[in-house]
């Protein structure tokens, strides 16, 4: 069922607090006794965490009517744990009591639903674990016995949840009564000050009525009031208005005298002023009403006097200050032009001399490019005679070599010819039979003579090559000592060559940047003659419009100061340059 007031709604949330509170203590004290009686202490603590963790939840729920089925299952889940942690103990059919004090708790929430819920689930609790696992529920496994003690447990959880449920509905119906007298109090209290809002907006309007009747009965009597005091204020006022019309018509006369000899008077001085006369002043006297427009045209002729004054001044002036800048224009323009032909003279002999120093450069550029050439001929040579020397060295050794070869064979020469004369006188001891070998022996003499004198022959030949090698060794020294000296001088060439090379480019770019600047120089100095010859030209205008000004100007007359007049015969007319 819905709740029907407010007051309701909150004794329901309310008792969902409590009664997630009063499961967690139960769930302490369910674990306790089971610990107590030597039960099973895994389910109590199992089912009191799950059974808890459940009310907690209803807690936090939006939906109120489902936080209450939430912790009244809760309650029923507490009251199933204990009956479980108890198996085989004695206090196990005891403890079916708790179903019982479950639902009297459950109608703390006023929640019909919720109640009926909870009575539903013990009942198919109790039928499904009779059937299944009957020691879950009763200490007896007599299914007979333990059918009929469920039949007894559901009839009195009939009967409670009847009692109960009766007692939610007749709240229910009694907060209904109380909240329909109280909405009806306040539709009754709402008209009360309805009512007496009515009453003071009424009297409001009957105070706001006699307080506009007062006021019109004042107005009433001010107004007859005011009516007796217009009519003695008409008759007053007939007699002041024949007064004052016969002063009107003589202060008309007096001021119609005074204006026509106003417009006379100034007639008279602004047909002077037309004339060019602004000396011209009013001094007659016009009276107290018209000082103040003689004074005005006094003093605006004052004014035009002082500035045409101040114009011939400034004209005469600028007349002067044109003639004097006349002159030093057509002077300073005869000077630009004689610097625009000496900067054009300066900037032709520049464009010659950075000619000239660029064919310096060139030429220094070639004759470095020669002396490099010469230098790295030089080097080569160098490199030739040293590899000349190197080879003369190497057939000097050789020769030498050579040398000893041949007097190796000069010994073995002269060995030979002392061995053959050994064996000619042995043979001329044998006689006859040694005349062969004498023979033989006569002809190795023979050959070791020439062989000795063939090797003095070749060692002097040896002995006039080596000295004609050192001669020419030396003479390649020599050669190779006067190539060095000579790439040294070529290297010392290049360099300033070099050097005068990188000078001449230097100087021949700052002439040209020169020559350059010459030529900006000499353009400038083109447009300056120009500008001058313009700006003589914009004086001359100037001049001969300052005289037309005082020509102008001369024709008002201040008092006696002279005019300007026409510009003086001895101005220096603009000169324009060729």
């Amino acid at each position: 069922m819905s709740e029907p007031n407010l007051s309701l709604a909150n004794l329901q949330t309310d008792a969902v607090r409590f009664l997630s509170k009063a499961t967690i203590a139960a769930s302490v004290a369910i674990a306790l006794f089971v610990w107590a009686e030597g039960g099973h202490l895994a389910i109590a603590l199992g089912g009191g965490a799950l059974f808890s963790a459940l009310a907690f939840l209803s807690t936090r729920l939006a939906n109120q009517r489902l936080a209450r089925i939430t912790v009244s299952q809760a309650l029923v889940g507490t009251a199933i744990t204990m009956n479980a942690a108890l198996i085989g103990n004695a206090m196990q059919l005891d403890s079916h009591m708790f179903y019982f004090a479950v639902l009297a708790m459950i109608v703390m929430t006023n929640g019909l639903r919720a109640l009926l819920i909870a009575a539903a689930t013990i009942a198919v609790h109790h039928v499904v674990l009779t059937l299944v696992f009957p020691h879950l529920v009763y200490p007896s496994q007599d299914l007979m016995l333990n059918i009929q003690r469920s039949v007894f447990h559901a009839v009195i959880v009939v009967i409670e949840t009847g009692v109960l449920a009766y007692m939610i509905i007749r709240r229910t119906q009694t907060d209904a009564a109380l909240a329909a007298a109280h909405a009806q109090a306040q539709d009754a209290i709402a008209q009360a000050q309805n009512a007496l809002a009515d009453a003071q907006a009424q009297r409001s309007a009957a105070e706001a009525a006699l307080q506009e009747a007062e006021r019109a009965r004042m107005t009433s009597e001010q107004a007859h009031q005011a009516t007796e005091a217009a009519h003695e204020q008409a008759r007053v006022t007939e007699e002041e208005k024949r007064a004052t019309e016969a002063a009107a018509n003589q202060a008309r006369s007096e001021r119609e005298a005074q204006l026509q000899r106003l417009v006379s008077v100034f007639r008279h001085h602004l047909a002077q002023l037309a004339t060019g006369d602004v000396s011209s002043r009013i001094s007659q006297d016009l009276g107290p009403d018209y000082r103040d427009l003689r004074d005005s045209y006094n003093e605006a002729c004052a004014r035009l006097e002082t500035a045409l004054s101040e114009v011939q001044s400034q004209t005469e002036t600028i007349q002067n200050q044109s003639r004097e800048i006349s002159s030093s224009a057509n002077d300073l323009s005869g000077r630009t032009e004689r610097q625009a032909a000496t900067l054009a003279q300066i900037a032709a002999s520049l464009d010659q001399l950075t000619r000239t120093i660029q064919s310096v450069a060139r030429d220094s550029n070639d004759a470095q490019t020669l002396a490099e050439t010469t230098s790295s001929d030089a080097n080569e040579g160098t490199e030739i005679m040293t590899r000349a020397v190197r080879a003369m060295q190497e057939i000097e050794s050789s020769s030498m070599e050579i040398q000893k070869i041949t007097g190796v064979i000069d010994d073995i020469a002269f060995q030979t010819n002392l061995l053959a004369l050994n064996a000619g006188v042995e043979a001329a001891r044998a006689g006859e039979a040694g005349r062969g070998f004498a023979v033989v022996a006569s002809e190795v003499r023979a050959l070791a003579q020439r062989s000795s004198d063939a090797a003095r022959e070749i060692n002097g030949l040896i002995n006039s090559s080596v000295t004609q090698v050192a001669n020419g060794a030396k003479v390649v020294n020599q050669t190779g000592d006067a190539l060095t000296g000579i790439q040294a001088s070529v290297d010392k060439i290049t360099s300033r060559l070099r050097s005068i090379a990188e000078s001449t480019s230097d100087q021949s770019q700052g002439i040209s940047e020169v020559n350059d600047a010459i030529s900006k120089l000499e353009a400038v100095t083109q447009q300056n003659a120009a500008m001058f010859e313009e700006t003589t030209a914009a004086n001359g205008l100037l001049f001969k419009g300052t005289a037309e000004l005082a020509d102008l100007v001369a024709t008002f007359n201040t008092s006696g100061v002279p005019s300007a007049g026409a510009p003086p015969s001895d101005f220096a007319r603009p000169r324009l340059a060729s």
